[in-house]
């Protein structure tokens, strides 16, 4: 079944093509090709390029690549600030009708499922389903599992440092598809281990990519037009970056790593759920249950209820801390930790420090990235000022700083306001992670897509609720 699908994968240059004309098909302006439109377009795209065999990139050539791709991150970062302070969105003339406009979303979701499909997994959907599989099979979450954890375990630790409803997400796939059992001392890293099918986390993550998307397409209609919703749905199922670049047998990012599909779709639906507050809290604090980095969207979400509501934002606080205490049990009840440790000690370890320290094989030495091809810079800026946690590197405290500030900036926003500051935190996050910083694009480029198109009059019309409408956020 890989095979059949696999046939259907554009290589990375038809990545790039079909985003292009994917893009200017639906929104170019061909009258006036110099648009300030056309501009916003491509700078959607521009990261795409630099991406492409980024994987075989190495010493000088990779420090000018990556130092290209930390800027443009902090461009989006920044230019999701302004679209969250702009006055009213512009007027985009959809160039497609309707009936076109949705056979090719449908085209491209087909595109979506030949990678997601006809491509093996890298790195994050591959450990996740080992790390789930190990939980059914020990009883213990992987951040507890000696076998999963430390340098020595398969992939250096990966299997034990994701969250753990990214665990949670894969169990229902592995069990209708009757993943193996192993003893629950069995090895990994033994021949004789029967690792979990792969299906098993392809269709997850296939499944979490086609809820983000219907999350999207439903949040941009919310205040636009159908036609300007079909849109954008098509934009982001048409992105380069869902095929995955970086080389023609590896990529970066994309379709094939889960880690990279599913918190976002979970943010959209929280985002979707605005108009419920408990809904809206349980489901952010579900994205940071999947992976971390939705935590940090927190205040902006908060503030953008408390300063429209204080009702709506202690019903968004409550929603939050619901499921945040209840994710709290599931890593303290499910991590068993050896003497002399704590589950929370343990799991911070796994995570947070597996991902950003510098010990054996962990991804703060990566040279994959900003801050690894750029040591000097690194001495400083990504050292812990004091203590030995990543919690204290000059870059994190700086990008707590905005996210908290966001609080504020979300006062009196609209909904498509909103979305640019969630973009805004959604690529400030990567400006401090080391390892393959700045190719996480689909956790703001969604968001940008509806700071740009929501509340947008379609073809000189309003769309449905108007600007007016999405500026009082009703």
């Amino acid at each position: 079944m890989m095979g059949l699908w696999s046939r259907l994968v554009p290589n990375q240059a038809g990545a790039l093509w079909v985003g292009l004309i994917v893009t200017l098909l639906v929104f170019g302006d061909f009258r006036r090709p110099f648009s300030r439109k056309n501009a916003a377009l491509l700078f959607l795209l521009l990261l795409a390029p630099l991406l492409v065999d980024v994987l075989s990139w190495w010493e000088s050539r990779a420090r000018i690549v990556f130092t290209a791709v930390f800027a443009l991150t902090a461009a989006y970062t920044l230019w999701g600030i302004i679209l969250s302070r702009r006055a009213a969105p512009a007027e985009w003339r959809v160039q497609l009708p309707v009936p076109a406009l949705a056979a090719l979303l449908i085209g491209l979701v087909t595109m979506n499922a030949a990678v997601t499909l006809g491509r093996r997994p890298d790195d994050a959907g591959v450990y996740t389903n080992l790390g789930a599989q190990r939980w059914l099979e020990t009883g213990r979450l992987p951040y507890g599992d000696p076998l999963l954890r430390g340098p020595d375990a398969p992939a250096f630790g990966a299997a034990a440092t994701y969250g753990p409803l990214l665990y949670v997400a894969h169990l229902p796939a592995q069990l209708a598809l009757g993943a193996a059992r192993n003893p629950s001392d069995a090895d990994p890293r033994d021949e004789s281990y029967r690792w979990p099918p792969v299906a098993a986390t392809t269709l997850t993550c296939l499944l979490f990519h086609l809820i983000g998307l219907v999350a999207l397409l439903a949040a941009v209609r919310r205040d636009s037009s159908l036609a300007v919703a079909l849109g954008a749905a098509a934009l982001w199922a048409g992105s380069p970056y869902l095929v995955g670049l970086g080389g023609d047998d590896y990529v970066i990012g994309g379709l094939r790593y889960i880690s990279h599909i599913a918190p976002t779709a979970i943010v959209l639906l929280a985002f979707w759920a605005l108009g419920r507050p408990i809904v809206s809290g349980a489901l952010l604090a579900a994205g940071a249950g999947v992976l971390f980095y939705p935590a940090f969207m927190l205040p902006a979400f908060l503030g953008w209820h408390w300063w429209k509501s204080r009702r709506d934002g202690l019903r968004f606080a409550a929603g939050f801390a619901g499921v945040a205490a209840v994710l709290a049990v599931l890593v303290i009840y499910y991590t068993r930790a050896p003497e002399g440790q704590s589950a929370i000690g343990l799991f911070v370890e796994s995570t947070l420090e597996h991902q950003e320290g510098t010990g054996t094989r962990e991804y703060g030495a990566s040279v994959v990235g900003f801050w690894g091809t750029h040591p000097d810079l690194a001495t400083f800026w990504q050292r812990p000022l004091f203590g030995g946690t990543s919690l204290f590197k000059p870059t994190f405290l700086l990008f707590a700083a905005f996210a908290a500030s966001t609080f504020v900036l979300a006062r009196g926003r609209s909904r498509p306001q909103l979305a640019g500051l969630i973009a805004a935190l959604g690529a400030g996050v990567q400006l401090w992670k080391t390892h393959a910083q700045g190719s996480y694009v689909e956790w703001y480029l969604p968001f940008l897509l509806i700071a740009l198109f929501a509340g947008a009059p379609a073809g000189g019309e309003r769309g449905r609720a108007g600007n007016e409408a999405a500026l009082r956020a009703a």
